[in-house]
């Protein structure tokens, strides 16, 4: 079974090279946070759900 050197090198990363993917995650957190808020909108409030289907002539 082969495995992408890309996988393969974040899984082997040692711990004093973290810091150096920090620069590149660091510009996502907005995204995955708005992400996370609209998730827990459509699964907790089920008006969302069933209203928005009617709306888009489903």
């Amino acid at each position: 079974m082969s495995v992408l050197p890309t996988a393969h090198r974040l899984q082997v990363l040692p711990a004093r090279e973290w810091h150096l993917l920090a620069p590149q995650g660091k510009p996502a957190w907005p995204w995955l946070l708005t992400m996370l808020i609209f998730l827990v909108l459509i699964t907790y409030v089920p008006a969302i759900t069933l209203t928005l289907p009617g709306l888009l002539g489903m």
